[in-house]
C-alpha cells in the first residue's frame, strides 16, 4: 500500500478513461457524472480551463483533465462526459473521455507510486489500482488543482456572479 495514500478514504473509485489508459479517482468526491453540455468560454483563462456550464442553475467552472495533463486535445465524442467533483467545498466539473466503472479497492490492491525519475511528473499520482491484471491510476484531486487553479476558479465564480447581477 502506498505509505502516501490515504488509509481513511473510502475505497470506492471511479474510474475513467483518457486516451487509452484508465484512471481513477475517489468516489467520495464524485457528486455526480453528466453528458457534456454546452460550455461558456470565459476569456483570459488557461486552455485547460474549458468555461463554465449551468448545472441546473448553478454556474461551475469546467476543465479539461487530458489538457491540464497535456495530452493531446481530442473532438468531443458522444461518451465524453463531465464528472462533478467536489474540491475544498467547491464544485468543479472534469471533462473525461468515459466513465467506466465504479469500483471498491482494497489497500492490498493499491501499490505506491513508482519513481519515473526527475524528467516525468508523477505529483497527481497517489497510487496504481490493480483490478486483475490491469493498472488504474489513482489521481490525487488536489494536487491535480493546486492553489493557482483552485484561485482561477474561484475567480472565475466571481466573475459570473458579477455579469449575473449586471444583466
Amino acid at each position: 500500500m502506498n505509505q502516501a495514500y490515504d488509509q481513511k478514504q473510502d475505497n470506492q473509485f471511479v474510474i475513467f478513461t483518457l486516451g487509452c489508459e484508465n484512471y481513477a479517482v475517489s468516489a467520495m468526491q464524485v457528486r455526480e457524472i453528466i453528458c457534456l453540455p454546452p460550455v461558456t468560454r470565459v476569456p483570459e483563462l488557461p486552455e485547460f480551463l474549458k468555461g463554465v456550464i449551468n448545472l441546473r442553475g448553478t454556474i461551475l467552472p469546467v476543465l479539461d483533465l487530458k489538457m491540464k495533463f497535456g495530452m493531446p486535445a481530442t473532438p468531443y465524442l458522444p461518451k465524453t462526459c463531465v464528472i462533478i467533483i467536489s474540491l475544498e467545498e467547491r464544485l468543479l466539473g472534469m471533462i473525461v473521455d468515459e466513465v467506466n466503472d465504479v469500483i471498491d479497492l482494497a489497500g492490498e490492491q493499491i501499490a505506491a507510486t513508482p519513481s519515473f525519475g526527475e524528467e516525468i511528473n508523477a505529483e497527481y499520482i497517489s497510487g496504481l489500482g490493480k483490478r486483475g491484471e490491469e493498472l488504474v491510476i489513482i489521481l490525487d484531486l488536489h494536487k491535480i488543482m493546486h492553489h493557482n487553479d483552485i484561485v482561477l476558479l474561484h475567480e472565475t465564480d466571481l466573475a459570473q456572479s458579477n455579469n449575473r447581477k449586471t444583466i
